[in-house]
């Protein structure tokens, strides 16, 4: 009985486009050298493929018992049950998906059957014309689960309503009147979903890809229009710094303008005094030679100070001119409006003398 060749057709899974793929046919013979039984898949040009060998838990098997499982492809090879336990007593079972053997299966053993017959599952229970609640004409399939001959997921409704399509899947349900479209993984994680390379995801008609591409091009504008900006912000600036000088300017000249005319009319009294002045430079020039002397002092003692362009700074300087000298101290700030325009403030002093500056560099 061990050496007794059986063949057994399988019908394939019809795919949902309902198109029948070829019928496989596989084979269970004896190996009288491993003493193993084995399967083949026998090939349309004559040839044979092993598949995988076994042995039987009593040693034997019953051919006419045996059937192939016309829903899952998987054969049920009766196992002859003589000498073994109950638990090992049962089908040996062949599954073509997986190229796995499993022993001791109970589903439809039973001793003192002369032989089983697996029940036929009716087409339309696989698949089948209808109409919904409109009355429009549909096609129902018999499961909320397609899966391939290899084992995996092609379609299926989970209870929550979720569409899955794919064994690691791309998922679609309705919720809160939104269609959700998102994958996952093995482990139902969530993942991207990435748009290959030479086509383009389109919402309502227009390229998701070119809107990124004109979201680029906008920040590029935006940074432009920042620096651009920034520049007409220190210009402002130094435009408001030469308004205000200019209007001292213009305040100091009126004035002086008042001044002259006043001065225009005291002429004649200046001349007169004019006398009594002449006398009295002669002690005025010797003041004035000790603080002119002092200022050109001061003056080079405040030009020995360097102010940095960037941050604080602070310095003294030393300054001698015809037996006087000086000694100044200055403080300075420098910065940047952008990287265009910069500025320094400055303050000196130096015995009865000061100074301070102001300077916007471009």
């Amino acid at each position: 009985m061990k050496k007794l060749f059986i063949t057994i057709c399988v019908l394939c899974f019809v795919d949902s486009a309902h198109a029948q793929q070829d019928a496989v046919t596989y084979g269970v013979k004896y190996n009288p050298t491993s003493q193993k039984n084995e399967v083949y898949r026998a090939n349309d040009d004559g040839t044979e493929t092993f598949l995988i060998d076994f042995a039987f838990p009593s040693g034997g098997w019953v051919p006419g018992s045996s059937f192939a499982d016309a829903k899952t492809g998987k054969l049920y090879l009766w196992d002859s049950g003589g000498g073994v336990s109950d638990e090992d007593k049962g089908f040996v079972v062949y599954d073509p998906a997986t190229n796995t053997i499993e022993t001791g299966v109970k589903n439809g053993y039973k001793d003192g059957y002369q032989k089983t017959f697996q029940s036929v599952l009716k087409i339309d229970d696989l698949i089948k014309n209808d109409t919904d609640a409109t009355g429009d004409d549909i096609s129902v399939i018999g499961s909320n689960e397609l899966v391939g001959e290899n084992g995996n997921t092609l379609i299926s409704e989970e209870e929550n309503g979720e569409i899955h399509i794919g064994e690691n899947s791309l998922v679609t349900v309705e919720k809160d009147g939104v269609q959700l479209l998102y994958a996952t993984d093995a482990n139902d994680e969530q993942i991207d979903i990435n748009i290959k390379a030479g086509t383009d995801l389109l919402v309502d008609g227009k390229s998701v890809s070119q809107a990124i591409s004109d979201v680029a091009t906008n920040k590029t504008n935006i940074a432009t229009n920042t620096t651009n900006i920034a520049t007409n912000t220190a210009g402002i600036a130094t435009n408001k710094t030469n308004i205000a000088t200019n209007t001292t300017n213009i305040a100091t000249n009126t004035a002086g303008i008042a001044n002259n005319v006043v001065r225009l009319d005291n002429l004649g009294a200046l001349a007169a005094s004019n006398a009594s002045r002449v006398e009295g430079l002669e002690t005025l020039t010797g003041l004035m030679q000790n603080e002119y002397r002092s200022g050109i002092a001061s003056s080079i003692a405040l030009s020995q100070i360097q102010y940095a362009a960037s941050g604080f700074s602070i310095g003294v300087g030393h300054g001698e001119f015809k037996n006087k000298d000086e000694m100044a101290v200055g403080i300075g700030y420098g910065g940047q409006f952008n990287d265009d325009v910069g500025y320094q403030f400055q303050f000196g002093s130096s015995g009865d003398s000061t100074g301070f500056g102001f300077t916007v560099r471009f």
